[in-house]
């Protein structure tokens, strides 16, 4: 059988015409985005323009720094910028933004990175714009360097720092706006991170004074999942393409293929070129989901004017009924493959993004799932009689955690409640935190939250009592307070652990 064929693995869901097939033959099964342009589930799907143009880009050979040349020029011609580049995602534009800053184009300074002695490497940032993403400063051997209020961005800026870094969708909670922090800082090079954002032309960053800006090619423009674009200054965005692939520096493996820039490039031109926005679609899959929900008491209401680029469902009901939003996208996700975003949800209350529901058939599977699980995710009866605990766990433990390739001393430091709720504090290896949790019978849950800028890394673990030992597994992740759900607290993975008193 070729790979290219599709074959029907005993899945009735499987028709001629499908094209999920290219999943389930490796035993993958799709599933519905109700998430917007998350890139755990993919980002969005590019355009049929966008694959057309990439089939056409495959057939071909070029020399990448003469597609660079064009593709700067176009961008340039699109955006109002003076030049942009096609990076790996945006998180690479980010790294190779810094790169730029740091070494330009001098290549004894971009052979030492990250090293940066004898360099001007500090970079600001408001601590208000602080975001997982902004890992990729360090990577390049960035100091980032966080400022609160007006006399810390003055101290910082006697420093002679390298870049200052905005993201913009976070500048209205910051103490300074992007045009105060130009006048302040005339020479030195700003970089907006608008990933989340959508491009406009002119560029509404550049002309309030950044002087690089950052954007996602593979969220709302429907572009290659894997693309991003740097836009901006001729000499910065130049010198970041250099310390980028396929190029001998540090950027190496932020490798961008030629089909990817096409597909990037193309994808731009039609969301430049196109002021609907699809809204029709979007009011259309909406209808029809809140359609499904006649009979379950949750009140939907859509927002329209919250920033994002198709308007929003927000699905309520009373905080009386015992269902949480949790429970729901569990259910959901389980029994029909629809994926909500936990982070979204309450206690009494979901989020839903159309942007890459595809269809009103997909909506109406969305409405009905949602309706079934409002039904099914009943608590567990307050009733129950709650397991007594069979020994008491306070005082210090040691505990060996066992991941997939390394190994990790922890230390807890507990005291069990006479209802069996545990409270204490976790010790890890280079950080320590709160830890509660509690012990059912011979079952035991703790949970902590390390906090570490600009994310914070959680451990859920789960045991039982093994004679005078605790033996189980840990679940781990990392987010930032927004983005605190299931999904994103349990992305690391999971290990297991053994724990000893001390």
């Amino acid at each position: 059988m070729s790979v290219l064929e599709p074959t029907n693995f005993g899945n009735d869901k499987l028709t001629a015409t499908s094209t999920d097939w290219v999943y389930r033959r490796i035993g993958v099964e799709p599933i519905i985005n109700c998430t917007g342009t998350r890139t755990n589930y993919g980002g969005s799907n590019p355009s049929s323009n966008v694959m057309d143009a990439m089939l056409a880009a495959s057939r071909h050979f070029v020399d990448l720094d003469e597609l660079a040349e064009g593709a700067g020029a176009h961008i340039a011609k699109l955006t109002g910028a003076q030049w942009g580049m096609v990076s790996a995602g945006s998180t690479a534009a980010l790294a190779l933004a810094t790169a730029a800053c740091i070494a330009g184009n001098d290549p004894e300074a971009m052979l030492r990175l990250p090293e940066t002695g004898g360099l001007s490497s500090d970079v600001i940032v408001i601590k208000s714009h602080r975001f997982p993403y902004d890992s990729a400063i360090r990577h390049m051997g960035g100091t980032i360097v966080e400022v609160a209020d007006q006399r810390e961005l003055a101290n910082a800026l006697s420093n002679s720092p390298a870049m200052i870094s905005v993201l913009g969708r976070a500048e209205a909670t910051g103490f300074i706006g992007l045009e105060s922090l130009r006048g302040q800082a005339p020479n030195i090079p700003i970089i907006v991170d608008a990933a989340s954002l959508a491009p406009t032309s002119p560029d509404v960053w550049l002309a309030r004074g950044a002087d690089l800006v950052i954007y996602s090619g593979g969220k709302c423009i429907r572009g290659p999942q894997s693309t991003g674009f740097l836009i901006g200054r001729e000499d910065l965005c130049r010198a970041a393409w250099l310390n980028g692939p396929p190029h001998h520096a540090i950027g190496r493996g932020m490798k961008v293929g030629k089909e990817a820039i096409i597909g990037a490039l193309t994808a731009l031109e039609d969301w430049l070129s196109n002021g609907s926005r699809d809204t029709d679609k979007y009011d259309s899959i909406l209808e029809v989901l809140v359609e499904q929900l006649h009979d379950v008491p949750i009140i939907p209401r859509i927002d329209k004017y919250n920033g994002a680029i198709a308007p929003r469902l927000f699905l309520s009901w009373s905080s009386e009924i015992e269902v949480t939003g949790e429970r729901i996208c569990q259910f959901a996700f389980d029994r029909h493959r629809v994926k909500l975003q936990d982070f979204w949800a309450t206690d009494s209350s979901l989020l839903i993004d159309p942007f890459n529901i595809q269809s009103t058939a997909e909506a109406k599977t969305v409405g009905l799932a949602i309706a079934e699980a409002f039904r099914m995710a009943s608590p567990v009866a307050n009733s129950q009689r709650v397991p007594e605990a069979h020994v008491n766990l306070s005082g210090r433990w040691q505990a060996n955690l066992r991941f997939l390739s390394v190994q990790a001393l922890h230390s807890f430091e507990l005291t069990q409640l006479p209802d069996g709720a545990i409270e204490g504090l976790h010790h890890g290896r280079f950080r320590s935190s709160p830890v509660f949790g509690r012990i059912l019978g011979g079952d035991v849950f703790l949970s902590s939250r390390m906090q570490a800028d600009p994310t914070n890394i959680y451990f859920q673990f789960h045991g039982f009592i093994e004679g005078s030992s605790l033996v189980g597994t840990v679940s781990t992740g990392a987010a930032p307070h927004e983005f605190a759900g299931p999904s994103f607290c349990t992305q690391f993975g999971t290990g297991t652990w053994t724990a000893f008193r001390i």
